[in-house]
């Protein structure tokens, strides 16, 4: 009989003797990464779970919050007794939190993981109750039917159709499923606040969803890195939390949470467009002409004292221009409370941050306000990791050549002590050196993207390229300008179809996937795009992906004694993880075989960095030249 007395035996039992029978594989990778989960969600620590493609760590981490929902040390072995199944009856009913980067994998989750995984484990008598998630989104995503009845009010007389939005009166309230709807008549009818006298309050269908979702019934609650932080910063300003209390987090796709970091920390100030607005207002709402003279008044008083600042520099406000910029928040807040606007909540919230008492970074540009937290890992360091609670980190990407030090100062880890801090990293199950050919040209010259020798050499070598693998053909680009150039050059020189994503990528990666033998071009599929098969076979990567120089990055060198320091630290680590992510996009299973060609000369013999290239592909096979 199989000893399944302890989490580690379970685990094992499961991968070895409970999924085969439904179809999946043992991957020995994906079970010691679920032990390693496990383990870190049972001791209440934190880890760095680095898993590269093909491992499995979704699977791998939802099973391991379910073993640790089970395990419990008193009974456990009593529990184990597989003549009775168990139910999610804890002592501490809380849920699991989720957080992602990206909607498709959201939505993988919500629709193929856990209700796959639930089945499973109901069949096997592992659980009596199925597992639930919920999905959380903001409440912008949500029709609110005060501010619908309102804005159909405002609509009579007019010859726009009103149809299509009376319609909303009833139906799924969620904005996402609404088709045939403007983005402007969703941000009219979309829910902003919730005042307690609202004469719809009793019957809302919004606080009737959220009082379901904010339940803690639910095993999972699954968002994106926003709303999550979003949460962690109510918690911290002692404000409503918008999910429940949990009891344990996963970090997916954490390659992006600093980034979310920065993003939720920086907001703008257009004094222009708030201008407009309160413009707009004095026809709208007289009833509150007293307010928005004010208002208006004081944005062209403060927009007369900020022409003064320089432009595209990080400045430093004086006591006076701070003073009165809170008297603009003040005024902004009770301005809003009374007309409604969202346009000037964003405007609100703005100012709320540039007026915060924190270390902040402040720039103008024309017209606008510009402000981000000097150090966004500070609020999940606080709020987070210096709490007991388990927090899972986990993407494919997290570390070069086993080192987890960039990512651990990205995410604000460094001073988390080594007894709470684990990190691992399971290496892809794929046979790497058979399925994939790693080419650096030896042809190129110096990236030069206004040196038309330059492109020229690129173009040569791509073109070469797409006729080796017969099109098929994914080529990434650093800057939409060069990738335009070489665009240009290659149309009509080959029997391939050529698609350029110009916007995004999403609809040029779908046509893409339909056409044969195609070729795309995009600044923006380095991440995120899951091509299986043959259809694509080639990857080209035009230039090492370094960040581009902005205000941040220069404030951000300033924390190292030289440029030589910061190129060790930040820029040489970010550039190696983007391109860790760029020829990840190749070899998506264990079928699939292809190249990857790098074109800069900086990588190619005698380079400034080659070593680096050469450690982060030695699991490749390196090929000199492709005929």
């Amino acid at each position: 009989m199989t000893d399944k007395s302890t989490p580690e035996t379970l685990i094992d039992h499961l991968f070895h003797h409970v999924f085969p029978k439904y179809g999946y594989n043992v991957r020995p990778s994906q079970v010691r990464l679920t032990q390693h989960m496990a383990d870190i969600l049972h001791h209440h620590q934190i880890s760095l779970s680095e898993a590269e493609v093909g491992t499995g760590k979704t699977f791998a981490y939802l099973i391991a919050c379910i073993i640790n929902s089970l395990y419990i040390p008193e009974d456990f072995r009593a529990r184990m007794n597989y003549a009775h199944a168990y139910h999610f009856t804890m002592e501490t009913r809380m849920p699991y939190v989720i957080t992602t980067s990206s909607i498709e994998l959201q939505k993988a989750l919500m629709n193929d993981y856990i209700p796959k995984l639930s089945d499973i484990l109901l069949k096997e008598g592992i659980i009596a109750s199925t597992i639930t998630a919920v999905l959380r989104k903001g409440k912008s995503n949500y029709i609110c039917k005060r501010r619908l009845t309102k804005y159909l009010h405002t609509l009579k007389g007019s010859s726009k159709d009103t149809e299509p939005i009376h319609s909303l009166l009833s139906g799924s309230i969620d904005l996402d499923m609404v088709e045939g709807i403007s983005s402007y008549d969703k941000k009219q009818i979309c829910v902003l606040n919730c005042p307690k006298t609202c004469k719809h309050r009793a019957k809302c269908r919004y606080i009737a969803l959220q009082e379901n979702l904010k339940s803690p019934n639910h095993f999972f609650q699954v968002c994106n890195h926003n709303y999550f932080i979003a949460d962690l910063t109510h918690r911290k300003n002692r404000l409503p939390s918008l999910l429940p209390n949990y009891r344990g987090v996963i970090i997916d796709e954490a390659h992006k949470f600093s980034d979310a970091l920065s993003q939720m920390q920086t907001f703008e100030l257009n004094l222009n467009d708030t201008k407009r607005i309160i413009e707009k207002l004095k026809s709208r709402d007289p009833e509150q002409t007293k307010l928005i003279s004010i208002a208006a008044f004081q944005l062209s008083f403060i927009s007369t004292r900020l022409s003064a600042f320089p432009k595209d520099k990080v400045i430093t406000f004086d006591i006076q221009t701070r003073h009165l910029l809170k008297q603009l928040y003040s005024v902004l807040h009770d301005l809003n409370q009374a007309c409604d606007q969202s346009d000037l909540r964003d405007a609100e919230q703005a100012l709320e941050h540039i007026v915060a008492h924190e270390k902040r970074i402040f720039w103008l540009t024309d017209g606008a306000i510009h402000s981000v937290s000097k150090n966004p890992g500070r609020l999940i360091k606080h709020v987070l990791y210096d709490k007991t609670l388990p927090v899972i980190l986990t993407s494919g990407t997290l570390s070069i050549d086993g080192n987890f030090n960039y990512f651990k100062r990205e995410l604000g880890l460094q001073s988390v002590t080594a007894f709470k801090l684990k990190t691992t990293s399971e290496r892809s199950p794929y046979n790497l050196k058979e399925q994939c050919q790693v080419y650096i040209s030896e042809a190129t010259l110096t990236p030069e993207p206004d040196n038309p020798e330059y492109i020229q050499s690129i173009t040569s070598e791509i073109i070469k390229l797409i006729h080796h693998t017969k099109g098929r053909t994914l080529i990434l680009f650093t800057s939409y300008k060069s990738m335009r150039q070489v665009y240009d050059l290659i149309s009509g020189k080959t029997a391939y179809p050529i698609i350029m994503a110009s916007r995004g990528t999403r609809n040029a990666i779908e046509q893409f996937k339909k056409t044969r033998d195609a070729v795309l071009l995009s600044t923006s599929a380095w991440e995120g795009v899951d091509i299986q098969g043959e259809q694509l076979s080639s990857v080209i990567i035009v230039k090492l992906p370094f960040l581009v120089p902005d205000l941040l990055s220069e404030e951000k060198r300033k924390q190292y004694k030289d440029q030589k320091a910061y190129r060790d630290a930040v820029l040489i680590p970010n550039m190696l993880i983007k391109l860790k992510q760029g020829i990840g996009r190749l070899i998506r299973h264990e079928d699939d075989r292809g190249l990857i060609s790098i074109l800069d000369s900086r990588a190619s013999f005698g380079g400034k960095y080659k070593n680096n290239i050469d450690t982060l592909i030695s699991n490749y096979r390196k090929v000199s030249h492709i005929t």
